[in-house]
């Protein structure tokens, strides 16, 4: 039987990214899909029945807030490329600050560029020229203010107090070649979740819904029906 599964994408991502994986998990999820920017703006609507949530990057850190505030409360939780901060801070490993801030500023003069700068690092290692079109053809659509507002969000949100309430089984991948967020902030965060499954993709960057979709797939799928 499917699970009804909440998906939730990471900054500046349209939720048509998930496209490849929900294919590939056609029998084992019946999908939900919401915005990161309506997410960042607003409390989640009512989503009676979600049994799973799978989140990537910022829209990972969402789920983990929601369900410490006990507005979704899924029995499967999947994270992808996650922290418990973007932004590094005592001892939680991250981004520095100022490179979140320093994107923030250019954003009103010059959001293609910043769009396709992140866009090549979310992708790395890969080499294709062409891979960041559709993504920044879907990004530009995204008004400035929520563009900004995300930013916010990635600087100043700091989980360690939320994460005693992830009790339920969790799987982690992160790709040992992430530009966007450091591999060490993964294992950071799963070291602090008592049922994570911990898993590193080897030669992998942050776009793990897109460039490692079949391996991606094939751990999830193993997860849901073994746990």
């Amino acid at each position: 039987m499917k699970r009804k599964t909440l998906l939730l994408a990471g900054w500046g991502m349209h939720s048509d990214v998930w496209r490849p994986l929900i294919e590939r998990l056609d029998a084992q999820i019946d999908p939900v899909l919401l915005e990161w920017n309506g997410a960042v703006r607003s409390d989640p609507p009512e989503l009676p029945g979600v049994e799973c949530a799978i989140g990537w990057s910022l829209g990972a850190m969402k789920l983990i807030e929601w369900i410490a505030q006990r507005r979704i409360a899924p029995s499967r939780l999947i994270l992808l490329s996650c922290g418990a901060s973007m932004a590094c801070r005592d001892d939680v490993p991250g981004v520095h600050p100022r490179i979140l801030q320093r994107m923030r500023k250019k954003l009103s003069g010059e959001k293609a560029a910043v769009l396709d700068d992140f866009f090549k690092n979310v992708l790395y290692p890969s080499n294709d020229t062409n891979a960041t079109k559709p993504l920044l053809e879907r990004a530009v659509q995204f008004p400035v203010a929520d563009l900004e507002v995300g930013l916010d969000y990635l600087i100043n949100v700091d989980l360690r107090t939320s994460l005693d309430a992830i009790t339920m089984p969790a799987l982690m991948l992160h790709g040992d070649q992430d530009r966007i967020l450091p591999v060490e902030a993964g294992e950071w965060l799963q070291k602090q979740i008592p049922q994570a499954q911990w898993s590193i993709l080897a030669g992998q960057g942050h776009a793990l819904p897109l460039s490692a979709a079949d391996e991606a797939a094939r751990q999830i799928q193993k997860f849901l029906e073994h746990g």
